[in-house]
């Protein structure tokens, strides 16, 4: 976040994810500054809603429709649920709802292929080398910093993960 958040002043975010509470709270203290959360599930976006007093919108990542709306999207841990097919659909939409110059902001989880998790989720883990695959496709994103980190969960597992920044060009 401290990478993202000095290129906005008082300027729209675009927000996926509803259950990470903490991150819409760190936005939502900027002065000024204005959060379009959104999240698939209503139960989740009911539930962020509630935890935010702020409003979550129920929406799918595949049924966005904003044109140029934001000056900044924040997708932390958001796309890790979207088949890597469904990539080359979602991230055009994104780009679409940044206006000129926007930063995109996306972590996944450091993997690789498509599972079902034990809980029935679906996870789509990817390497430095495949997403390289899928940006290379969407030139209108130029990469501005790519970094690795590392989860401690519970347990003492580590869990790997990417993050990128792009900026959206003119």
């Amino acid at each position: 976040m401290r990478i993202f958040l000095p290129n906005f002043r008082v300027r729209p975010i675009f927000w996926m994810q509803a259950v990470a509470r903490d991150e819409t709270l760190s936005f939502s203290w900027i002065e000024g500054t204005r959060v379009t959360a959104i999240d698939a599930s209503s139960e989740l976006a009911r539930l962020a809603a509630e935890y935010t007093n702020q409003p979550c919108e129920v929406l799918r990542f595949q049924e966005m429709e904003f044109r140029e709306e934001f000056d900044g999207v924040w997708a932390c841990a958001s796309l890790l649920h979207i088949p890597k097919h469904d990539m080359y659909d979602v991230i055009p939409r994104f780009i679409r709802a940044l206006k000129p110059r926007g930063i995109f902001y996306l972590s996944l989880k450091e993997g690789e292929g498509e599972r079902m998790a034990d809980d029935g989720r679906f996870f789509c883990d990817y390497t430095r080398e495949s997403l390289q695959e899928i940006f290379v496709h969407f030139p209108s994103l130029h990469e501005l910093a790519f970094w690795r980190t590392e989860e401690i969960r519970n347990g003492g597992n580590r869990q790997p993960w990417l993050s990128l920044l792009f900026r959206k060009t003119e």
